[in-house]
Formats: C-alpha cells, structure tokens, sequence
C-alpha cells in the first residue's frame, strides 16, 4: 500500500523528490552517456562551501555523485578521478561525521570505485592526504574504521601508486 507522503513545515521537501530526479537523470545518462561531464560540472557548481556549513546537502550531493558514476565510460574514468579528487578529499576529510561517513561510503560501490581510482598516480597522493588528516584521527570512530577500509582498498588496487602516495605524504 503507497501511503501518501505529508507536506508541511516539518518535511524536509528537498527529500520528497530527490530520488526520482536523480532516477530521471540516470536514465537520461543511460541514453546518453556523453552528458555526463556536463551533468557533473553543474553538479559540482551547485557543491556548498565548507563555510556554509549544509552538510545536508552535501550528503545529497554525495549519493547522487555515487549514482552517476555508475554511468561513466571507462574512457573518462581517469578524467573524472582528477576533476573528483579534490571534492571528495574536502568531504573526506569534514569535521562533519555524517558527510565524511557518505564520501567514505563511496568506495563501498564498485562503479564509483573504479572512477575514482582510475588515475592512481594522481588523485592517490591527494586522497591519502585527506585520509591521514595530519596523523590526527577523526573524532568519529566510524570514520575511522572507514577511512581504514578505504586506505586498504587503495593499496590493494595498485599498490606501488600506494606506496608512492605514501612516500609523498611522509617524505623521507
């Protein structure tokens, strides 16, 4: 039974009709594919400054960025790494546990995986920076253990861009 969703001051509206539009928007992608880097450009105009402080919108942001890279061909994935790169060490890297659980969250999906690894020896030295945060853990113990997961999964997709991320982020 479809029970009718509640309009007033206390619902969040933005959630009324995100999902659908995403889909929309993934079904047009679907069709065709070569929107995608413009999709991605307006949706990375629309990406709040830290000094904002809508983390709401942000985690919004970040599952429909995990959803459109389920569309991306394999030729742009090393593109699409570096233009990510720093939006996604930013979220990473938040003060704000449940934005940086949600870009964390994004390795746990194969598709967005494999774009954002693509250019291992770019987009690499930059995540781990954002991982490590200056030695210093998040105070999120959550995030921790998934900055954990993240950390083995770069090293297992190419462990010598690792290593050489690695040698970047604590020199000598």
């Amino acid at each position: 039974m479809n029970t009718p969703r509640r309009l007033d001051e206390t619902t969040p509206h933005l959630s009324l009709y995100h999902e659908p539009l995403v889909h929309a928007m993934l079904l047009l992608l679907r069709a065709q594919p070569s929107l995608l880097p413009s999709a991605l450009g307006a949706m990375l105009q629309q990406w709040p400054q830290p000094q904002e402080g809508n983390s709401s919108k942000e985690v919004l942001l970040l599952h429909e960025l995990e959803r459109l890279l389920e569309v991306a061909e394999p030729a742009s994935h090393g593109r699409l790494s570096l233009l990510l790169a720093p939006l996604l060490c930013r979220s990473a890297a938040s003060d704000n546990s449940r934005v940086a659980e949600r870009a964390l969250s994004l390795f746990s999906s194969e598709a967005a995986r494999r774009v954002l690894l693509a250019d291992s020896r770019g987009a690499m030295p930059m995540l781990m920076q954002a991982l490590l945060r200056g030695g210093c853990p998040h105070w999120n113990a959550t995030v921790n253990k998934m900055t954990h997961e993240v950390l083995l999964l770069m090293r297992e997709r190419d462990s010598a861009a690792f290593a050489a991320a690695a040698e970047h982020c604590f020199g000598e």
